[in-house]
């Protein structure tokens, strides 16, 4: 279990730091991004793989604006 949590630290603080690609490295391959509700937007479903979750990265990098 403290592996687990470690992980999931990791993957907030790398998103803290808009570190994305260091985010992808603890990703497995065969990842399931599910973005649930609301189902009309277009980032709204599931994602397959690395290359389904740089995709969801994407469309929310194009509609959102953040700040820090």
């Amino acid at each position: 279990m403290t592996i687990a949590l470690e992980v999931v630290k990791q993957v907030y603080q790398r998103f803290a730091e808009g570190n994305l690609e260091g985010f992808l490295q603890l990703c497995s391959e065969d990842i399931e991004w599910v973005v649930n509700v609301p189902s009309t937007l277009e980032k709204c479903r599931a994602f397959q793989g690395i290359a389904g979750v740089c995709q969801f990265l994407d469309l929310l990098s194009n509609s959102w604006e953040f700040k820090s």
